[in-house]
């Protein structure tokens, strides 16, 4: 039987990706709230998203462990799936959050996987993708720029979840999905969907 992959849409920005990626039937939809990024969402623009959107479970992106910025946004769009860099200290997090930790290769382990739902690790290889999977199999692994690379890693390896990231807008409500049309209609061909 063919695996069927499970997709988080991440780094959310605007309503153009939103409803994009809410129509094809992704299981997560990650909203930036990175103090970081240019392309945050406000709290206001997040909840004018997802009152246009219904399917995904809203994933709150963080790039800080700022607890009460984390506890306001998620009461505020109620949800409980939150993505945080790696900590040593979730501060009691895991009890109230499903947790999404950010990974490179070099800081995955076991004992970094007790409290977190998913690990999230960049897709480089069918060998670090099978390593990593043998640590523990809730990994969303970040996919590759390389389409042709990005479809054999997922023919070629046992992964189950991938990430996709949302980028800027052409235009207000303008932008060519040509690249992920081609993967999705690939993986819908190859039954992944």
């Amino acid at each position: 039987m063919q695996k069927k992959l499970q997709i988080k849409a991440g780094n959310i920005s605007h309503l153009t990706d939103a409803r994009y990626f809410a129509a094809l039937g992704v299981q997560w939809l990650g909203f930036n709230f990175k103090k970081n990024k240019a392309n945050a969402l406000t709290l206001e623009d997040a909840k004018t998203i997802k009152n246009w959107i219904t399917g995904p479970t809203i994933v709150a992106e963080f790039d800080t462990m700022d607890i009460d910025f984390i506890f306001e946004r998620c009461h505020q769009l109620q949800t409980n799936w939150i993505q945080i860099p790696p900590q040593k200290n979730l501060h009691n997090l895991h009890q109230a959050y499903q947790i999404i930790q950010i990974y490179n290769n070099t800081n995955f382990s076991k004992e970094a996987s007790t409290h977190m739902k998913f690990a999230q690790l960049p897709m480089q290889s069918v060998e670090q993708i099978n390593a990593a999977l043998s640590v523990t199999p809730q990994i969303i692994f970040k996919i590759h720029q390389n389409l042709e690379l990005t479809k054999h890693l997922i023919k070629n390896t046992r992964l189950t979840s991938i990430e996709i990231q949302g980028n800027n807008e052409n235009e207000v409500g303008k932008k060519s999905f040509e690249e992920l049309n081609e993967l999705f209609d690939w993986m819908e061909a190859n039954t992944y969907l």
